[in-house]
This record gives structure tokens, sequence and C-alpha cells, in this order.
């Protein structure tokens, strides 16, 4: 996403289309092992538990963020919009649904500060 020249919605629907594509899959992989973990509850119980109050208020936004507009379209998380002079059409529309560019920096940096602790979690556990 970072070499990505596009952080939002543009003129240019195409790579509108690409950015929210990048940020609903970067929000569904961060997540996915977070909300399945496959055996793996104890690192991602020292994951969470050492990050800093800053980063764990990131993790759990973005956690929010992907199962509320994501994964289950929470009513709370979106606003209905009626199309047609006679309304009878609608639809969901959500501004917070698709990442912008400094989410998607702060989305960077707490993943990158995970695998750091991963890799020391590692270090620690192999030299333990």
């Amino acid at each position: 996403m970072n070499n990505y020249t596009v952080l939002g919605p543009t003129n240019n629907s195409e790579k509108t289309l690409q950015w929210q594509a990048f940020s609903i899959a970067a929000l569904i992989c961060y997540a996915r092992p977070f909300l399945r973990s496959h055996g793996l509850h104890t690192l991602r119980n020292e994951l969470l538990e050492n990050l800093s109050i800053q980063r764990k208020l990131s993790h759990d936004k973005f956690i929010d963020r992907r199962n509320k507009l994501i994964a289950h379209s929470d009513s709370d998380g979106f606003e209905i919009q009626a199309h047609n002079i006679n309304k009878n059409a609608m639809s969901l529309h959500s501004k917070d649904k698709y990442l912008n560019k400094e989410e998607a920096e702060e989305l960077r940096l707490l993943v990158s500060e995970m695998l750091t602790m991963v890799q020391n979690i590692r270090n620690n556990h192999e030299n333990g």
C-alpha cells in the first residue's frame, strides 16, 4: 500500500476502487490472526499484552472496523442513503470503511512493531 500513489477516493474511479480493495484486504489480513489464531493463542495474547496503549487503541480500532464495516456490516457503522426520485432504492455508506493515508501508515507501523515483537518472542523462547 505504501508504494501505491492513490491514498483515498479521487476523481479517477478505477484508482479509487483499487484503493478501496487494498484497504479492505489490508484490514482483513491484519485481523485474521487475531480472530482465528489456530493454536496461536499464546503468541496472540503475548503480542497484545506488550503493545503500548496507543498501539492497543490502533489495534482495537482496526479489528472493530473489520468486524463492523467489512465482515458484518453492522448498522451502527453505516448510514442509509435513499436513491432516485421516488426513494425506492437505498444503499449503505460509510466514510470509515476504507483507510486513509494516515491510517494506512498507522497500520503499517503497528504491523512492523508486532513483527519485531514476534521475532523477539521467538528468540526468547529459543534461548530460554
